[in-house]
């Protein structure tokens, strides 16, 4: 048995912040104590600085497929941004293609990522093609193969599926026990805009962001509200962007008609559409993705939703294109691939902005960062809490280190960062993967590839 004592350290509980120590026995944590006293085959001094429960990013999108070939960060690579970052399980979507199963599909995946992921990983499976086999294959994912998220989308060609279809899925996720993720946009809204703006050679980058209105995100989540409601099935809205979104999902929460959750992720809250207006072309290109950076009284609302706990989940909807990827695309909008990085940085932002700049609790941090999505997604108690018998994933964390984030100091697999010369408050000094030290003293010290499917 190989056990690791941590100490001095302010340890957030799922309750409470501990000044003391902890004991690591194998994979597991064993013990939290104000003193522990004992050998131990590793001894870290904390310093005073916090320990927080390992990072769980809900939404990441390793190796993508798109038309001109796929998002830039492998498992591999990605994975090990996020480690880098405090993230130490991410949660992938293995999306089904039109036609064929969700077997199909979540085979894919696991090829993708077993023996190549850094840290521990779960998918969500995207049901696409809704038929009697998809209905009876959910069952099987669900008992036997530790999928418990439903991904669905009411807009892309490729992926979208019917309201009536929709239900049929909530219908079946709800006999499970299961969640439904959303991509809320509608479909018809925007293709209307994409062909108004086709046709008056309005094709510039600029035109992404006024092609996917916030009400297209509004009349979406209303729709998914109402299903949810009529069939009971918990609803989980992914990347929500603006107000008009929010507002729905909060006043569905207040009425407690549906268990209903809501996703933002830092570009929502730190970017805004201003940068859609640049006149170099180049610029704005590097800030498509979708739903796309809203206005100014989106961002306030939507920290409003963070703080006041209407927003369950910060994940980053991390899917990297390089420059030369998205350069492809400019002779028109729709070609550039959509999406951004920031598996690597979501924690530090985040705790920056949510705990140095708007004092929320170290508590309530860990839950939105890590113990919300474990709960949400049955990966608790396992993941995202400190305590006896769950995984020893665990972050040491320096609160009061200042640095800048850039392109050049990122280990994420592309060549440009959406967040440059963001000031950040707070600095990951060592990441441990089930009582396995990955990161110390801000650097790589375990290369191996052993993150592990978590069913």
């Amino acid at each position: 048995m190989s056990t690791m004592l941590i100490k001095n350290g302010f340890i957030v509980t799922e309750d409470e912040v501990i000044k003391g120590d902890l004991l690591i026995a194998d994979d597991k944590i064993v013990k939290i104590s104000e003193y522990l006293e004992m050998r131990a085959d590793i001894v870290i001094n904390a310093l005073n600085n916090i320990i927080f429960p390992g990072g769980i990013d809900a939404h990441t999108h390793m190796e993508l497929p798109y038309p001109g070939g796929f998002s830039c960060d492998s498992f591999e690579t990605g994975s090990r941004a996020a480690l880098h970052g405090a993230t130490t399980t991410i949660i992938d979507f293995a999306n089904q293609q039109k036609g064929k199963t969700l077997d199909h599909a979540l085979k894919l995946w696991h090829k993708k990522a077993k023996d190549h992921c850094c840290c521990d990983y779960k998918f969500h499976i995207s049901i696409t093609d809704v038929d009697e086999t998809t209905l009876d294959e959910m069952k099987n994912m669900y008992e036997c193969q530790g999928i418990y998220s439903f991904k669905t989308f009411l807009t892309y060609p490729d992926l979208m599926i019917s309201p009536d279809d929709l239900e049929k899925v909530m219908l079946k996720t709800k006999e499970l026990g299961g969640v439904v993720t959303l991509h809320a946009e509608m479909h018809q809204i925007i293709e209307a805009l994409d062909q108004e703006f086709s046709k008056g050679l309005k094709t510039a980058p600029y035109y992404h962001g006024l092609s996917h209105p916030d009400t297209a995100e509004e009349q979406a989540i209303a729709l998914a509200i109402t299903l949810a409601e009529k069939t009971q099935c918990p609803l989980y809205i992914v990347h929500l962007s603006c107000k008009k979104g929010l507002d729905l999902v909060s006043a569905a929460k207040k009425s407690n008609k549906v268990k209903i959750f809501a996703e933002t992720c830092p570009q929502y809250l730190l970017l805004d559409n201003s940068l859609y207006k640049n006149s170099d072309h180049t610029e704005v290109m590097k800030y498509i993705l979708s739903p796309p950076l809203r206005t100014k009284k989106d961002q306030e609302a939507l920290w409003k939703g963070v703080l006041d706990k209407t927003i369950d989940v910060i994940a980053t909807d991390h899917c990297p294109f390089t420059l030369k990827q998205k350069k492809a695309g400019l002779s028109h909008y729709k070609l550039i691939p959509n999406g951004i990085p920031g598996v690597e940085n979501r924690f530090e932002m985040m705790f920056s902005e949510c705990v140095s700049k708007r004092k929320m609790t170290l508590t309530d941090f860990a839950k939105i960062i890590s113990t919300n999505p474990a709960q949400i997604f049955k990966l608790y108690p396992r993941k995202g809490v400190i305590a006896p018998g769950s995984d020893a994933d665990l972050v040491i964390f320096n609160q009061d280190k200042k640095w800048k984030i850039s392109k050049d100091n990122h280990h994420m697999n592309v060549d440009y960062n959406p967040y440059e010369g963001f000031l950040v408050s707070g600095k990951v000094q060592s990441v441990i993967l089930r009582g396995n030290l990955v990161i110390h003293d801000e650097k790589l010290v375990n290369e191996k590839k052993d993150g592990i499917f978590v069913f």
